[in-house]
């Protein structure tokens, strides 16, 4: 995994030199799920935050179907992440703490 994670920040910094943003995408996508299963959340969250981000300005008015896929994976990806960086909250107010569990549902 270390290996991979190296040849991916290798192959990011090319392609962030050559201003090949599809590549970038590809490689923070890459290394965003890496770090994830790494359990690395931090990491995995901007690495995914900034596919996100690059599969939406790679976006334009003339966008496929294929376009939109992409963007729509690459939310789901990144979501699933950031709420993986809230779930040891959530445990702690799910097991410890009734009314603080009461008043987020309450607020939401």
């Amino acid at each position: 995994m270390h290996a991979a994670i190296q040849h991916l920040e290798s192959l990011l910094s090319i392609a962030s030199e050559e201003k090949n943003k599809p590549a970038q995408a590809d490689a923070f996508l890459k290394l965003g799920l890496l770090y994830y299963q790494e359990n690395i959340i931090k990491k995995s969250v901007e690495c995914l935050h900034r596919h996100f981000a690059l599969a939406r300005d790679d976006n334009n008015e003339n966008e496929t179907t294929k376009s939109q896929k992409l963007i729509d994976k690459a939310r789901v990806n990144l979501g699933i992440a950031e709420a993986n960086t809230m779930i040891e909250n959530y445990k702690y107010l799910v097991l410890n703490d009734l009314n603080g569990l009461l008043d987020w549902k309450i607020r939401r």
